[in-house]
């Protein structure tokens, strides 16, 4: 159901079906495909989880893998294969951009990795109180504290800054496009976040929550941004459980000018990845009882396992889209699947 129609998305096509591809099996805890090139090259990563004496101490091992014409390679750091390598963009050269975490689960430097040119550390990311939060597209937003209240915003170039902007203290980059805005969240207090863009060299602006009825509590986030400047993500409206009135998450989609359109299901409705046709992918429902999705203006929202072959093991989840219409699933299994337009 559309909540308001506040946009008219741009080039949306009528995909009739898709052919799938089963890239593999990779993570018995958790398996994720995070971005695909022009060329249908895929980039995923895989979590596992790493149990210490005590409960509380867990720890996580991640590892990345790059899928291109039926060959998987695995991205690590020759000087140190144990390192957390996190995918964030895999470019249409082939090459992937990312970050190597650390033990808190906050990126410590940048990498680049290629086939021809293997693994390296980006200069300019990991100097000292700066924290690398996104590489995409080339180019990586920053954190670097000011204060107890603020933070300076800065977006780089390899050790080139292109521009900074003070933002609150707990403002989360999340996306940027080729245009240079970025989309974020933003909290005054670390409470409910609420999702804003930064264009080039400005503040943060909030981008519009939906309607909100019985004065419930609101919080949104954006996650993505397309080089048109439409933002997909989420919201939610908070419960009222003394009156049976169950929390509301929906997908969400801004237009450029920050107005929204949203979209919801009764299971709820995520939006995580959003092309430059505006076609939105991400999933409805929660965890292992969810569903993938594809939504546009033409289509509406569409369950992506009624849209392929027989057979096809259930997919929970879409998380990357290419210009292509391409879209990277995964199964309940951890099976990491591309699908492809018929007709592509």
């Amino acid at each position: 159901m559309i909540l308001s129609a506040a946009l008219v998305l741009l080039g949306a096509r009528a995909t009739t079906g898709y052919t799938v591809t089963d890239l593999g099996h990779f993570a018995v805890y958790y398996g994720q495909g995070l971005s695909i090139n022009s060329h249908d090259d895929v980039a995923m990563m895989t979590t596992v989880p790493i149990y210490g004496p005590n409960p509380q101490d867990v720890d996580m091992d991640i590892d990345t893998y790059v899928w291109s014409n039926g060959v998987t390679t695995h991205v690590e750091n020759p000087a140190s294969p144990g390192d957390r390598v996190c995918p964030t963009f895999l470019k249409d050269d082939g090459s992937l951009q990312g970050a190597i975490m650390g033990a808190d689960g906050a990126p410590t430097s940048m990498f680049t990795w290629s086939k021809t040119d293997g693994f390296a550390i980006q200069p300019g990311a990991g100097q000292p109180a700066m924290l690398a939060r996104l590489t995409d597209r080339e180019t990586y937003l920053l954190e670097a504290g000011v204060d107890s209240t603020h933070t300076q915003l800065r977006v780089q170039h390899d050790s080139n800054v292109l521009s900074q902007t003070e933002v609150g203290e707990f403002f989360q980059p999340m996306a940027i496009n080729q245009n240079g805005v970025i989309v974020g969240d933003d909290s005054p207090d670390g409470g409910d976040f609420h999702a804003v863009r930064i264009d080039p060299g400005q503040g943060a602006v909030p981008l519009a929550m939906p309607s909100n009825p019985l004065s419930r509590q609101a919080t949104s986030t954006g996650y993505d941004i397309n080089d048109a400047g439409y933002v997909a993500g989420s919201a939610w409206l908070g419960s009222y459980p003394s009156a049976h009135i169950p929390e509301i998450k929906m997908g969400a989609i801004w237009a450029p000018d920050g107005t929204l359109t949203s979209v919801s299901d009764p299971n709820g409705l995520f939006f995580f990845k959003i092309n430059n046709h505006n076609q939105a992918v991400g999933w409805k429902g929660m965890h292992r009882a969810s569903c993938a999705v594809v939504y546009d203006s033409v289509n509406g929202l569409r369950d992506l396992n009624t849209l392929v072959p027989a057979g096809t093991p259930n997919l929970i989840s879409a998380s990357a889209i290419n210009d292509k219409g391409s879209i990277v699933c995964v199964s309940a299994d951890n099976d990491v699947f591309l699908l492809k337009p018929i007709g592509d």
